[in-house]
């Protein structure tokens, strides 16, 4: 089990990653499917907290 510092700190992780990606993606400087790739991996990586609210649509 993590530690309350260790989730905190892979959320933060998480959010300015997916931030980044977000903007590149718009920016066109990625494709919908490298997004869909990184941002799957994203997730694994980090399993961030708030992923529990997120609608994945799966």
């Amino acid at each position: 089990m993590r530690s309350v510092k260790e989730l905190i700190q892979g959320q933060v992780d998480y959010t300015i990653l997916q931030v980044v990606l977000d903007v590149l993606h718009q920016q066109h400087q990625l494709t919908s499917q490298e997004w869909d790739d990184a941002t799957r991996k994203l997730k694994e990586r980090y399993n961030p907290p708030t992923r529990m609210l997120e609608d994945y649509h799966e």
